[in-house]
């Protein structure tokens, strides 16, 4: 993707000397450097076992979780008690139920700031793509996910 960019404002004429990366990968970095530019990365790696979105740690959010495949927009999140992330992202299984919590915690904290910012409830049935296992009704989604979280043995 980066490279695709990169050759993108070279066909416009935009010079890119310098990359700045949160994370790189030791291919990708050999890979950009080819191309003569510099490389910044906070933290590098020499490879990685899986490359995961932070979305599908958020139930709910747009594109999270695995697709069930059954003909509708139904989102298997990583995270318990909805998917397998020790399978899925090769996480530790010992940290399933804290980073889980932890996840859940987070993902209520977005939605109550979305219902804050924009002064209406969100319920499950707004949900662009569904939760596996939760509401798809007029069900408070706040109140559906501490539910959820009530269902974690930690």
């Amino acid at each position: 993707m980066l490279e695709m960019i990169l050759n993108l404002f070279s066909s416009i004429g935009i010079c890119v000397p310098v990359v700045c990366a949160g994370i790189g990968i030791a291919h990708g970095i050999k890979h950009i450097s080819y191309a003569r530019r510099e490389i910044y990365c906070v933290r590098t790696f020499d490879q990685v076992i899986d490359e995961i979105c932070e979305r599908d740690f958020y139930p709910g959010v747009p594109l999270s979780g695995r697709l069930l495949s059954d003909g509708e927009n139904i989102g298997v999140p990583y995270i318990y008690p909805f998917g397998k992330f020790e399978d899925w992202a090769s996480i530790p299984s010992e940290y399933g139920p804290d980073l889980s919590d932890f996840c859940l915690q987070q993902t209520t904290l977005l939605f109550e700031e979305i219902e804050r910012i924009s002064e209406k409830k969100v319920f499950c049935q707004d949900l662009g793509r569904k939760v596996i296992s939760l509401p798809t009704d007029n069900v408070r989604y706040v109140d559906a996910l501490c539910e959820a979280r009530s269902r974690l043995v930690l």
